[in-house]
């Protein structure tokens, strides 16, 4: 017997309300139809009545079927908050990890910002010595071809 079976056909049978023919039609009872229970589990003499072990082991099983199903979801709930703890933990490792990348952007586009001052300078110091030299060079060349 599959307790797990035994809940489902539980599951899908009807509750329905109903009275006995020898009772007023104001009296009404809940549960399901005998025929319906017959046709899912084939226990009791026949299809017109639910005997009350049978009822009872139906819904022994049925529990059990219940809590074998409780059992697996709180394992699996388990199982998923572990995951969940093991991606938030890796979650701020990825977090510390891009501040530190942040944090070594901003010292490279300093140091960048200093070498860009510094091959500035460097460009006008040399463009002045260039002109130096090229003076010193027109008159030195002035000089040698100078006819008193």
């Amino acid at each position: 017997m599959d307790a797990r079976d035994v809940l489902a056909k539980l599951a899908a049978m009807p509750i329905e309300t109903w009275n006995y023919k020898a009772q007023d039609a104001s009296i009404r009872h809940m549960g399901l139809m005998a025929q319906d229970f017959y046709a899912a589990y084939g226990l009791g003499e026949d299809k017109l009545g639910i005997g009350t072990a049978d009822a009872d082991g139906v819904v022994f099983a049925a529990l059990k079927g219940l809590y074998e199903l409780v059992k697996e979801k709180e394992a699996a709930i388990e199982l998923l908050k572990r995951q969940a703890a093991r991606q938030e933990q890796e979650l701020k490792l990825q977090k510390a990890g891009l501040e530190e990348l942040r944090r070594q952007n901003a010292t490279l586009v300093t140091d960048l910002d200093e070498l860009k001052s510094q091959v500035q300078q460097f460009n006008a110091t040399f463009k002045s010595l260039k002109n130096s030299a090229a003076q010193s060079v027109n008159l030195s060349s002035a000089e040698r071809f100078h006819q008193p």
